[in-house]
């Protein structure tokens, strides 16, 4: 029991004076008689009543201490701390990343979650409402404004996690909405805290408790896996990285297509981060898995996989009026027919990639795009005047376009003001605004720089080739490309031209017909593993790969953090579920109440 008004104890001192009303002589006026024999018990009274006598047993005494003290107890105003959802509408915002299936709690993080979202429910008044939403790449809604205790539990139960991540700005959004125009709705995030920075621009209207569930458990972790022919044999590295707090060795293996390959060692020191290269991979393979025998609190980021580019050709289309940097770049990637003219030049034909470089034509053609430096307003994004750049920076820590890529060495100086598109998102980003911009629009991949590669020094530095290779991975994923998109991120199937039926088999094993209708719907990636594109015309078809990795950068380290940042507040973690403080304050008062009467009823039935 906690009190708001502690200082009111000194109240109590007020027994002293009822006490000593109690001990002291009585004062009484003395008479002369004749005679005692009828006054003798009065003598034995008069002489008890000596000075400081001793406190005899007194019921009224007893009861008008216990007045004082119930009196004392109500003005310092004694509250407790009870544990429920609140009253009103609460909305349980439950962490469904790929992190929650971590075993460092008993029997998951998931398991532990739904427990305290269940002691949230038990603790329901009549009139309060949940709603629970589910986290994952996309929030969605399990149940809404319910009072109904076994729905709740239902939906809770039937709560699973994804290979993905969380995106918890879009959870905290899709909760703004749905409180919008009630005045008694509070947030109740139950996760690990493993979510990328929302930045301090964020707007939090609603008031949020934190409640961790996990502890700061060990893991190892394989976060990428490259391949890429050299000459007449095919190197492969394998990075993998040692999330926990003391040293590990790990068994590290490498299978290709489905066998065994190779198995190696690896000791790692607490944090440590190690690449492994195989310059052994067998020729011809075409699929190849990485696996660590980690005993760790999570299994699903024991693996990678990679697609290693074959012979299927794709024909790129580099529209410039002299770029040595780009061409040598695109040149590099395995398995591109390059193709270059200047832009006077310039024909629409049926091309995989277009490279645009400080040139766009007035009718886009169907394939992909690549654009260096657009023309002032063009497509395909809302292109600005040039003016100074600024630092450059990725705009995400987890960007799978920047894998690899350094940027802490590049300097831009000039670039236009790019607005990024409701299609698209920012991949690298400077104090001037957004420098690179990627996205899908009507079944069109794009990426577009805000900036002429002569006005930087980004092709002086290696970050350059490793980023146009990833950038053509993404963008040709249909020609077999080493593609890695990440779990629970839409599968986008890069169509050829000719195409005219598109279907995908998942690593389970599960065929979906995507196409036609065309462009093909996007299809949810929430299983790693490698991916199987078949696309078919007349009587030729085309068979590629795309490999679907666990991710890593935002789900492999499982330390907990006591308090998350949310725009410029602070979400202080509970252990415990959330609670508010109760006055008992009435109750005392009450009971002071009753002893007074008790006490009057007393002294007027002895009297």
């Amino acid at each position: 029991m906690r009190f708001f008004s502690p200082a009111a104890f000194a109240f109590a001192t007020a027994v002293l004076p009822i006490i000593l009303l109690y001990v002291l002589k009585l004062r009484r006026k003395e008479i002369r008689l004749s005679s005692t024999l009828l006054w003798r018990q009065l003598v034995r009274d008069f002489q008890a009543n000596a000075p400081w006598q001793r406190l005899r047993r007194s019921l009224l005494l007893l009861l008008q201490v216990l007045v004082v003290f119930f009196l004392t107890l109500a003005l310092a105003r004694p509250y407790i701390l009870t544990a429920r959802a609140g009253a009103g509408d609460t909305i349980v915002l439950l962490d469904l990343s790929a992190s929650m299936e971590a075993t460092d709690v008993a029997p998951s993080r998931l398991a532990r979650a739904q427990e305290a979202v269940d002691a949230l429910i038990t603790r329901m008044g009549p009139r309060d409402t949940m709603t629970i939403v589910g986290m994952g790449p996309l929030p969605r809604v399990l149940i809404s404004g319910s009072r109904d205790r076994p729905a709740l539990r239902a939906a809770l139960a039937g709560a699973h996690p994804a290979n993905s991540s969380a995106d918890l700005g879009k959870a905290l959004s899709l909760a703004d909405s749905m409180a919008r125009g009630k005045s008694d709705v509070r947030v109740i995030l139950v996760g690990d805290g493993g979510y990328p920075d929302l930045g301090p621009d964020f707007p939090l209207t609603l008031p949020v408790t934190y409640v961790p569930v996990g502890g700061q458990p060990e893991n190892v972790t394989v976060t990428g896996l490259s391949a890429r022919p050299i000459g007449s044999r095919t190197v492969a590295m394998v990075r993998i990285i040692n999330h926990g707090h003391r040293p590990a060795t790990v068994d590290l293996t490498l299978s290709a297509d489905g066998a065994l390959r190779s198995a190696r060692q690896v000791e790692l020191a607490a944090g440590e981060e190690k690449d492994v290269f195989w310059d052994d991979v067998p020729a011809g393979a075409r699929v190849l898995q990485a696996h660590v025998a980690d005993t760790g609190a999570l299994k699903a980021d024991d693996d990678a996989f990679a697609v290693i580019a074959q012979d299927d050709t794709a024909k790129v289309l580099l529209v410039t009026k002299g770029n040595l940097f780009l061409e040598k770049a695109i040149s590099l990637y395995p398995g591109v027919k390059l193709y270059k003219v200047a832009p006077e030049d310039y024909r629409a034909e049926d091309y995989d990639l277009y490279v645009f470089d400080g040139f766009l034509p007035p009718a886009l053609p169907r394939g992909n795009l690549l654009s260096f430096d657009p023309p002032v307003g063009s497509w395909p994004a809302e292109v600005g005047a040039e003016g100074a750049a600024g630092e450059v920076r990725p705009a995400r820590p987890d960007e799978q376009l920047l894998s690899y890529v350094d940027l802490s060495q590049v300097h831009v100086a000039k670039a236009k003001k790019l607005a990024v598109p409701a299609w698209g998102r920012a991949v690298i980003q400077a104090s001037g605004g957004p420098l690179l911009v990627a996205g899908e629009d009507g079944g069109r991949r794009a990426a577009v720089f805000a900036f002429d590669l002569h006005q930087s020094d980004l092709p002086l530095r290696t970050a350059f080739p490793v980023l146009v290779q990833n950038l053509l991975a993404w963008e040709l994923p249909a020609r077999g490309g080493a593609a890695a998109d990440e779990a629970g991120a839409r599968l986008r199937v890069n169509v050829l031209p000719q195409a005219e039926e598109v279907s995908v088999t998942d690593p389970a094993g599960r065929t979906v017909k995507v196409a036609p209708p065309f462009p093909p719907s996007p299809l949810e990636s929430l299983r790693t593993g490698v991916y199987r594109v078949t696309q078919k015309w007349k009587q030729e078809q085309l068979v590629s790969y795309v490999a679907v990795n666990f991710p890593a950068a935002t789900e492999s380290a499982l330390d907990v953090p006591e308090h998350l940042t949310v725009g410029l507040k602070e979400l202080r973690g509970q252990a415990k579920s959330p609670v508010e403080s109760r006055e008992v304050w009435p109750v005392a008062a009450v009971v002071a109440l009753g002893v007074l009467t008790l006490e009057w009823w007393v002294y007027h039935r002895g009297s």
